[in-house]
């Protein structure tokens, strides 16, 4: 709608208007989502500082210490705040209108558009989940869970449809046919 309006000469305020309120909810959003990540991490650094380590299993209590679980967490906080900062200079840019200071500025857009959506990307991609909770999933498979799906263990499904518990690993149910996907 402000594009339209400002390609056609017309006011293209009431498109910006509605562009920035949601840009502006999408920061609260984040901004809020960012404060309470921080308090559930110092709680639960400060709770297992004071309370020692309370882990389930030693799989678990590993993993927390491992370098790419580590990393991984510092790669999306960090990601997470480029994120945010591209958030607030799209409201600050788009307050300005399609031809203020800082839309018209090419090394603004770069570092502020471009440059950490990019960083993000490439974080999130370099401490991918599937890499940094390796030790997880393998412990996962050597121990096969007795988690239950539709009232029933994963050994009573597994035995019911024939399979072999030493090779399958069972992922979920289709509703229609009661299958098991592995």
């Amino acid at each position: 709608m402000a594009s339209i309006s400002t390609h056609n000469g017309k006011d293209p305020r009431k498109g910006n208007r509605i562009m920035i309120a949601g840009l502006s909810f999408q920061v609260a959003t984040l901004l809020g989502f960012i404060i309470l990540a921080t308090d559930f991490a110092w709680r639960t650094y400060s709770g297992r500082t004071h309370l020692g380590q309370i882990a389930p299993n030693q799989q678990q209590t590993r993993l927390r210490r491992s370098w790419p679980f580590n990393a991984f967490l510092v790669a999306l906080s960090l990601s997470t705040l480029c994120i945010f900062t591209r958030c607030v200079f799209r409201v600050a840019e788009l307050s300005e209108g399609w031809r203020g200071y800082l839309a018209t500025t090419q090394k603004y857009f770069i570092g502020l558009e471009g440059a950490v959506i990019v960083a993000s990307v490439l974080l999130l991609n370099m401490f991918h989940p599937d890499m940094c909770f390796k030790d997880a999933i393998d412990a996962r498979v050597a121990q096969p869970s007795q988690k239950t799906w539709y009232g029933k263990t994963r050994n009573a499904v597994m035995a019911h449809h024939g399979a072999d518990e030493s090779n399958t690993e069972l992922v979920g149910f289709n509703n229609r046919d009661g299958k098991y996907r592995a």
